[in-house]
């Protein structure tokens, strides 16, 4: 019964973080995206380099590509988190191992009760 109880009261509050999306991108706004790649055998530092070689087959350069990337994901996910167009993720999505890209969720920040100052 107590697991039960636990188990409403965790799925409630996980409903209250309901991520924020946008669903209208427009070919020139930028947004947060997570890019899930294929696991390939190899260091860390190889799986990262493979990602930067991805994205720059898609922003020209592998200096714009190192700009762009937030995060490497290589543990529990392979892939990367960077700031991409919808025209980018459509041409990106098309590269080998990629196996599919999200946008990043944004949560909002609480509203303070109170914004006044003593």
């Amino acid at each position: 019964m107590l697991h039960k109880l636990l188990l409403l009261l965790f799925t409630s509050w996980l409903i209250q973080l309901t991520p924020v999306t946008f669903s209208e991108l427009t070919d020139s706004t930028p947004m947060e995206q997570i890019v899930y790649m294929e696991r390939t055998p190899g260091s860390q530092q190889m799986i990262e380099l493979e990602h930067i070689h991805t994205l720059a087959s898609v922003l020209g350069s592998e200096e714009k590509a190192k700009k762009a990337i937030i995060y490497c994901y290589k543990n529990t996910i392979t892939g990367f988190s960077a700031i991409l167009t919808k025209a980018q993720v459509e041409e990106l999505s098309k590269q080998p191992g990629v196996l599919r890209i999200l946008p990043a969720p944004m949560y909002p920040l609480p509203k303070e009760v109170n914004n006044s100052t003593p």
